[in-house]
C-alpha cells in the first residue's frame, strides 16, 4: 500500500509518501480501506515527536472508508482501549497514530470496535473528521452550549466504540 511515513520527527517536510507493508487483520481487529483521512492538531504533535512514536511510523488518527472483510462503510474512532470509566480514559488508552500505524495510508488496521458505521448522510471527508468534531461538540453539549461545526453538532462521544458517538446532522440552511 501507499502511506505517508515518518522516518524522523520535525516540520511537515519530513513526511514522505512511500510503499509500506499492508496491515493484516488479527482476531478482534479489522482492516479499513480509507476513502478519507482528517488532519488534526494531534497529528502535528505526533509528527513533531511529542508522543514518542516509533520510527518509521504512519501518523493519522481519524479516517473513514470500507471494511475489507464486509465492505461496510465505516468511520474510524481513534480512541484505542478507553477502559471502563466513562469519565476518563484508563491506563491502556492510546490514540490511533501514536504507537500504532495510523490513517495516513491506503489501509489501516484497528480494533473492530473502532470501526463504526458511517452515517449515510455524510461525505467521506465529513465522516473522517467527525470523531474530532464529535469530541469537541460533546464537550460543548455537557457544558450546556451548542456548537455547530460544518453542519454537524456533537451529542455524546467517548470514542470507546460502537454507540458511544451520537451526532445529529443539521440542515446547513437553518440556524
Amino acid at each position: 500500500m501507499r502511506a505517508v511515513v515518518l522516518h524522523e520527527f520535525g516540520a511537515a517536510d519530513v513526511l514522505r509518501t512511500e510503499d509500506y507493508p499492508d496491515p493484516v487483520a488479527e482476531p478482534g481487529w479489522v482492516v479499513v480501506r480509507l476513502r478519507a483521512s482528517a488532519l488534526n492538531w494531534h497529528d502535528v504533535l505526533v509528527r513533531q515527536g511529542k508522543y514518542g512514536s516509533p520510527l518509521p511510523h504512519v501518523p493519522g488518527a481519524d479516517g473513514a472508508g470500507e471494511r475489507l472483510d464486509t465492505g461496510e462503510p465505516v468511520m474510524v474512532l481513534p480512541s484505542l482501549w478507553w477502559g471502563e470509566e466513562e469519565s476518563a480514559p484508563g491506563p491502556d488508552w492510546q490514540i490511533l497514530g501514536d504507537h500504532h500505524p495510523g490513517t495516513y495510508a491506503d489501509l489501516v488496521r484497528v480494533p473492530a470496535e473502532c470501526a463504526v458505521p458511517k452515517p449515510s448522510g455524510l461525505s467521506w471527508a465529513e465522516a473522517a473528521a467527525l470523531p474530532v468534531v464529535g469530541r469537541v461538540g460533546a464537550g460543548a453539549g455537557r457544558r450546556g452550549r451548542r456548537r455547530d461545526h460544518g453542519g454537524v453538532a456533537g451529542g455524546r462521544c467517548r470514542g470507546r466504540g460502537g454507540g458511544d458517538l451520537v451526532v445529529r446532522r443539521q440542515d446547513r440552511t437553518s440556524a
